[in-house]
């Protein structure tokens, strides 16, 4: 630290408001510094010679004399304020008067949103379901679509009769290899 956190620790070093460890640093720039420990020397003084002096003496707030000059002062102002006529409350404006919201309108206004919600999560269901009733269908012509699309199996050709079952002569293919 440096004398200038010093000089705005110094006040609460001599109160004792220091943490230990604060305390312990700013006592041993003290020793090194004779500027700062001069400062703390005439704000000790200066402290010392604060709390000799008598407390300030304060006015009795519950003595009538305190409060006389005031209340003669006052008095007659208020008098004043008494005397005038009230004025009378501005009258709201026509939009304030027409468009009052009531707590009738506010419950008829919830109740509608309520239904209208409710309506429309109705019609979110059922929506989602004839959605699903198109994909179904869909899915059904796609797959009659491709069933006539298919081409038809050709005839069976009979095997031709071998002297021996055990061999039957096979192409040769170049993954496979001879058989």
């Amino acid at each position: 630290m440096d004398c200038n956190t010093v000089h705005d620790r110094l006040a609460a070093w001599l109160d004792g408001e220091l943490a230990p460890a604060d305390q312990r640093w700013l006592e041993q720039h003290l020793e090194r510094c004779m500027g700062c420990s001069q400062q703390a020397a005439d704000l000790a003084e200066q402290q010392e010679l604060l709390e000799q002096l008598p407390p300030p003496s304060l006015p009795r707030l519950h003595e009538a004399s305190f409060w006389a000059p005031m209340q003669a002062k006052l008095a007659p102002a208020l008098d004043e304020l008494q005397r005038r006529p009230q004025p009378k409350p501005p009258k709201p404006s026509f939009w304030r008067r027409e468009l009052a919201i009531t707590p009738v309108a506010i419950t008829i206004y919830g109740a509608l949103m309520a239904a209208l919600l409710l309506w429309s999560v109705r019609l979110n269901v059922e929506l989602d379901a004839a959605d699903a009733q198109i994909q179904d269908l869909t899915q059904q012509v796609e797959r009659s679509e491709r069933l006539d699309a298919a081409p038809l199996p050709l005839p069976a050709e009979p095997e031709p009769a071998y002297a021996n079952d055990s061999f039957r002569p096979v192409n040769y293919t170049p993954e496979r290899g001879h058989f």
